[in-house]
Protein backbone atom coordinates (compact mmCIF):
# COMPACT_ATOMS: atom_id res chain seq x y z
CA UNK A 1 0.00 0.00 0.00
CA UNK A 2 0.99 3.63 -0.33
CA UNK A 3 1.87 5.10 3.05
CA UNK A 4 -0.91 7.44 4.25
CA UNK A 5 1.48 10.37 4.26
CA UNK A 6 2.66 9.62 0.72
CA UNK A 7 0.72 11.47 -1.95
CA UNK A 8 1.27 10.08 -5.43
CA UNK A 9 2.76 12.01 -8.32
CA UNK A 10 0.77 12.03 -11.55
CA UNK A 11 1.84 12.68 -15.10
CA UNK A 12 -0.88 15.05 -16.31
CA UNK A 13 -1.51 15.46 -20.05
CA UNK A 14 -4.53 17.76 -20.18
CA UNK A 15 -7.44 19.33 -18.31
CA UNK A 16 -9.39 16.07 -18.31
CA UNK A 17 -6.58 14.31 -16.42
CA UNK A 18 -6.54 17.15 -13.88
CA UNK A 19 -10.30 16.94 -13.43
CA UNK A 20 -10.21 13.16 -12.92
CA UNK A 21 -7.47 13.36 -10.28
CA UNK A 22 -9.35 16.13 -8.46
CA UNK A 23 -12.63 14.18 -8.55
CA UNK A 24 -11.01 11.03 -7.18
CA UNK A 25 -8.57 12.48 -4.63
CA UNK A 26 -10.11 15.78 -3.54
CA UNK A 27 -13.86 15.35 -4.07
CA UNK A 28 -13.74 11.60 -3.30
CA UNK A 29 -16.61 10.90 -5.69
CA UNK A 30 -16.28 7.16 -5.09
CA UNK A 31 -16.69 7.61 -1.29
CA UNK A 32 -13.60 5.72 -0.21
CA UNK A 33 -13.20 5.77 3.56
CA UNK A 34 -9.92 5.22 5.41
CA UNK A 35 -10.49 1.44 5.52
CA UNK A 36 -12.59 0.93 2.38
CA UNK A 37 -9.94 -1.23 0.72
CA UNK A 38 -7.94 -2.37 3.75
CA UNK A 39 -6.48 -5.86 3.54
CA UNK A 40 -8.10 -6.94 0.27
CA UNK A 41 -7.47 -6.60 -3.48
CA UNK A 42 -9.39 -4.13 -5.64
CA UNK A 43 -10.53 -4.16 -9.29
CA UNK A 44 -10.39 -0.81 -11.09
CA UNK A 45 -12.30 -0.97 -14.39
CA UNK A 46 -11.75 2.17 -16.42
CA UNK A 47 -8.50 2.93 -14.63
CA UNK A 48 -7.73 5.93 -16.88
CA UNK A 49 -4.34 7.29 -15.71
CA UNK A 50 -4.34 5.52 -12.33
CA UNK A 51 -5.95 8.05 -9.98
CA UNK A 52 -8.33 5.53 -8.41
CA UNK A 53 -5.83 2.66 -8.44
CA UNK A 54 -3.36 4.74 -6.44
CA UNK A 55 -6.07 5.95 -4.06
CA UNK A 56 -7.07 2.32 -3.41
CA UNK A 57 -3.47 1.50 -2.47
CA UNK A 58 -3.41 4.61 -0.27
CA UNK A 59 -6.51 3.24 1.52
CA UNK A 60 -4.92 -0.14 2.19
CA UNK A 61 -5.63 -2.35 -0.82
CA UNK A 62 -3.25 -5.30 -0.98
CA UNK A 63 -3.26 -5.26 -4.79
CA UNK A 64 -5.07 -3.48 -7.62
CA UNK A 65 -6.10 -5.05 -10.91
CA UNK A 66 -6.35 -2.04 -13.25
CA UNK A 67 -8.25 -2.38 -16.54
CA UNK A 68 -7.97 0.37 -19.17
CA UNK A 69 -8.95 0.17 -22.83
CA UNK A 70 -7.84 3.52 -24.28
CA UNK A 71 -4.26 3.14 -25.60
CA UNK A 72 -3.05 6.61 -24.58
CA UNK A 73 -4.65 6.35 -21.16
CA UNK A 74 -3.12 2.91 -20.67
CA UNK A 75 0.38 4.16 -21.51
CA UNK A 76 -0.02 7.02 -19.03
CA UNK A 77 -1.42 4.61 -16.42
CA UNK A 78 1.70 2.45 -16.66
CA UNK A 79 3.97 5.50 -16.45
CA UNK A 80 2.18 6.73 -13.33
CA UNK A 81 2.49 3.31 -11.70
CA UNK A 82 6.22 3.29 -12.44
CA UNK A 83 6.60 6.90 -11.29
CA UNK A 84 5.14 6.00 -7.90
CA UNK A 85 7.11 2.73 -7.61
CA UNK A 86 4.07 0.52 -7.00
CA UNK A 87 4.48 -1.79 -9.98
CA UNK A 88 4.49 -4.88 -7.78
CA UNK A 89 1.10 -3.91 -6.34
CA UNK A 90 -0.75 -3.00 -9.54
CA UNK A 91 -1.43 -5.47 -12.34
CA UNK A 92 -2.57 -3.75 -15.53
CA UNK A 93 -4.77 -5.05 -18.33
CA UNK A 94 -4.98 -3.29 -21.69
CA UNK A 95 -8.51 -4.56 -22.21
CA UNK A 96 -12.11 -3.44 -22.36
CA UNK A 97 -14.72 -4.79 -19.97
CA UNK A 98 -17.49 -6.60 -21.79
CA UNK A 99 -20.52 -8.72 -21.05
CA UNK A 100 -20.10 -11.19 -23.91
CA UNK A 101 -17.77 -10.24 -26.79
CA UNK A 102 -14.11 -11.14 -26.68
CA UNK A 103 -12.98 -8.74 -29.40
CA UNK A 104 -14.05 -5.13 -29.56
CA UNK A 105 -13.10 -1.97 -31.39
CA UNK A 106 -11.93 1.19 -29.70
CA UNK A 107 -13.62 4.48 -30.54
CA UNK A 108 -11.06 7.16 -29.70
CA UNK A 109 -12.97 10.09 -31.21
CA UNK A 110 -12.56 13.48 -29.63
CA UNK A 111 -16.23 13.32 -28.65
CA UNK A 112 -15.35 10.37 -26.42
CA UNK A 113 -12.05 11.43 -24.81
CA UNK A 114 -12.00 8.48 -22.41
CA UNK A 115 -12.72 6.08 -25.24
CA UNK A 116 -15.58 3.66 -25.81
CA UNK A 117 -15.06 0.01 -26.67
CA UNK A 118 -17.77 -1.31 -28.98
CA UNK A 119 -18.53 -4.87 -30.14
CA UNK A 120 -17.83 -5.31 -33.83
CA UNK A 121 -21.52 -5.62 -34.65
CA UNK A 122 -22.25 -2.19 -33.16
CA UNK A 123 -19.12 -0.37 -34.20
CA UNK A 124 -20.05 0.44 -37.77
CA UNK A 125 -18.59 3.60 -39.20
CA UNK A 126 -17.99 5.40 -35.89
CA UNK A 127 -14.90 3.38 -34.98
CA UNK A 128 -11.71 5.37 -35.24
CA UNK A 129 -9.36 3.02 -33.41
CA UNK A 130 -7.90 -0.46 -33.44
CA UNK A 131 -9.34 -3.79 -32.24
CA UNK A 132 -8.93 -4.44 -28.52
CA UNK A 133 -9.31 -7.55 -26.41
CA UNK A 134 -12.36 -7.80 -24.17
CA UNK A 135 -12.43 -9.24 -20.65
CA UNK A 136 -15.47 -10.19 -18.59
CA UNK A 137 -16.06 -9.39 -14.95
CA UNK A 138 -16.33 -13.13 -14.29
CA UNK A 139 -12.78 -13.60 -15.62
CA UNK A 140 -11.43 -10.76 -13.48
CA UNK A 141 -13.10 -12.21 -10.39
CA UNK A 142 -11.06 -15.39 -10.79
CA UNK A 143 -7.96 -13.43 -9.82
CA UNK A 144 -8.82 -13.66 -6.09
CA UNK A 145 -11.51 -15.31 -3.93
CA UNK A 146 -12.83 -11.95 -2.69
CA UNK A 147 -12.31 -8.23 -3.23
CA UNK A 148 -12.62 -5.21 -1.02
CA UNK A 149 -13.95 -3.09 -3.85
CA UNK A 150 -14.91 -3.13 -7.52
CA UNK A 151 -14.96 0.21 -9.32
CA UNK A 152 -16.70 0.45 -12.70
CA UNK A 153 -16.34 3.43 -15.04
CA UNK A 154 -16.45 1.91 -18.49
CA UNK A 155 -18.20 4.50 -20.69
CA UNK A 156 -21.50 2.74 -21.25
CA UNK A 157 -21.61 -1.04 -20.69
CA UNK A 158 -21.77 -0.91 -16.87
CA UNK A 159 -25.40 -2.10 -16.60
CA UNK A 160 -24.91 -4.84 -19.21
CA UNK A 161 -21.77 -6.06 -17.43
CA UNK A 162 -23.52 -6.20 -14.06
CA UNK A 163 -26.48 -8.09 -15.53
CA UNK A 164 -24.16 -10.61 -17.20
CA UNK A 165 -22.32 -11.35 -13.94
CA UNK A 166 -23.85 -14.07 -11.70
CA UNK A 167 -24.87 -13.02 -8.20
CA UNK A 168 -22.43 -15.43 -6.60
CA UNK A 169 -19.61 -13.67 -8.45
CA UNK A 170 -20.81 -10.17 -7.53
CA UNK A 171 -20.95 -11.38 -3.93
CA UNK A 172 -17.16 -11.67 -4.01
CA UNK A 173 -17.04 -7.86 -3.83
CA UNK A 174 -17.66 -6.19 -0.49
CA UNK A 175 -18.27 -2.84 -2.19
CA UNK A 176 -19.15 -1.96 -5.79
CA UNK A 177 -19.00 1.68 -6.90
CA UNK A 178 -19.17 3.29 -10.28
CA UNK A 179 -20.25 5.90 -12.73
CA UNK A 180 -23.17 5.18 -15.00
CA UNK A 181 -23.63 6.90 -18.31
CA UNK A 182 -26.52 8.49 -20.25
CA UNK A 183 -29.06 6.21 -21.89
CA UNK A 184 -27.71 7.26 -25.29
CA UNK A 185 -24.50 5.38 -24.41
CA UNK A 186 -25.85 2.49 -22.35
CA UNK A 187 -28.42 1.67 -25.04
CA UNK A 188 -25.59 0.56 -27.31
CA UNK A 189 -24.80 -2.31 -24.96
CA UNK A 190 -28.19 -3.29 -23.53
CA UNK A 191 -29.21 -3.45 -19.91
CA UNK A 192 -31.16 -0.85 -17.99
CA UNK A 193 -30.58 0.78 -14.60
CA UNK A 194 -33.72 -0.84 -13.19
CA UNK A 195 -32.79 -4.37 -14.24
CA UNK A 196 -29.18 -4.00 -13.13
CA UNK A 197 -30.14 -2.60 -9.73
CA UNK A 198 -32.63 -5.43 -9.20
CA UNK A 199 -29.85 -7.89 -9.97
CA UNK A 200 -27.45 -6.16 -7.56
CA UNK A 201 -30.08 -6.10 -4.80
CA UNK A 202 -29.82 -9.88 -4.54
CA UNK A 203 -26.43 -9.45 -2.89
CA UNK A 204 -25.93 -5.75 -2.05
CA UNK A 205 -27.57 -2.65 -0.64
CA UNK A 206 -27.69 -0.19 -3.55
CA UNK A 207 -27.87 3.59 -3.95
CA UNK A 208 -28.22 5.22 -7.36
CA UNK A 209 -28.00 8.94 -8.11
CA UNK A 210 -28.42 10.76 -11.41
CA UNK A 211 -30.68 11.13 -14.42
CA UNK A 212 -31.09 8.89 -17.50
CA UNK A 213 -30.15 11.72 -19.85
CA UNK A 214 -27.05 12.70 -17.92
CA UNK A 215 -25.84 9.63 -16.03
CA UNK A 216 -24.74 9.52 -12.42
CA UNK A 217 -23.14 7.38 -9.71
CA UNK A 218 -24.05 4.13 -7.98
CA UNK A 219 -22.86 2.60 -4.71
CA UNK A 220 -23.44 -0.96 -3.50
CA UNK A 221 -22.46 -2.62 -0.21
CA UNK A 222 -22.64 -6.39 0.29
CA UNK A 223 -25.69 -7.41 2.34
CA UNK A 224 -24.20 -10.01 4.66
CA UNK A 225 -20.85 -8.98 6.09
CA UNK A 226 -21.33 -11.58 8.84
CA UNK A 227 -21.15 -14.50 6.40
CA UNK A 228 -18.01 -16.69 6.52
CA UNK A 229 -16.75 -15.03 3.35
CA UNK A 230 -16.51 -11.65 5.08
CA UNK A 231 -16.23 -12.55 8.76
CA UNK A 232 -13.13 -14.73 8.81
CA UNK A 233 -9.90 -14.34 6.89
CA UNK A 234 -8.18 -17.50 5.76
CA UNK A 235 -4.84 -18.01 7.57
CA UNK A 236 -3.21 -18.21 4.15
CA UNK A 237 -4.42 -14.80 3.11
CA UNK A 238 -6.52 -14.38 -0.02
CA UNK A 239 -3.78 -15.28 -2.45
CA UNK A 240 -3.14 -18.76 -1.08
CA UNK A 241 -6.50 -19.70 0.39
CA UNK A 242 -7.17 -23.41 -0.29
CA UNK A 243 -10.92 -22.83 0.02
CA UNK A 244 -11.13 -20.45 -2.95
CA UNK A 245 -14.86 -20.07 -2.40
CA UNK A 246 -14.71 -17.91 0.72
CA UNK A 247 -15.81 -20.63 3.14
CA UNK A 248 -14.19 -20.93 6.54
CA UNK A 249 -10.76 -22.49 6.35
CA UNK A 250 -9.78 -24.80 9.20
CA UNK A 251 -6.18 -25.42 8.25
CA UNK A 252 -3.67 -24.69 11.03
CA UNK A 253 -0.39 -25.59 9.33
CA UNK A 254 2.61 -23.26 9.44
CA UNK A 255 3.40 -22.66 5.77
CA UNK A 256 0.90 -20.64 3.72
CA UNK A 257 3.10 -20.83 0.63
CA UNK A 258 2.40 -24.56 0.27
CA UNK A 259 -1.31 -24.96 1.02
CA UNK A 260 -2.78 -28.44 1.31
CA UNK A 261 -5.79 -29.65 -0.61
CA UNK A 262 -9.02 -27.83 0.11
CA UNK A 263 -10.64 -29.05 3.32
CA UNK A 264 -13.67 -31.26 2.88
Amino acid sequence: MLAPQHMPVFGIRNDLDTAVVEEVWQENVYRLGPDSCAGLPVIDVGAHIGAFSLLALHRGATKVFAVEAHPDNFATLERNIARNEVGGMVETFHSAITDHATHLFMDTAEASPSGMALPAGLAGDIVRGAPIEGVSLVALMRLAPRFGLLKLDCEGPEWAVILATPSEVLNQCRTIVGEWHPSSQTALFGGTPGAAVQHLLRTHHVEVFGHPEHGGMFFAQVNDTDSPRWRTACPYGDQFCPCQDGDLCHYEGPDPMTPPEAPA
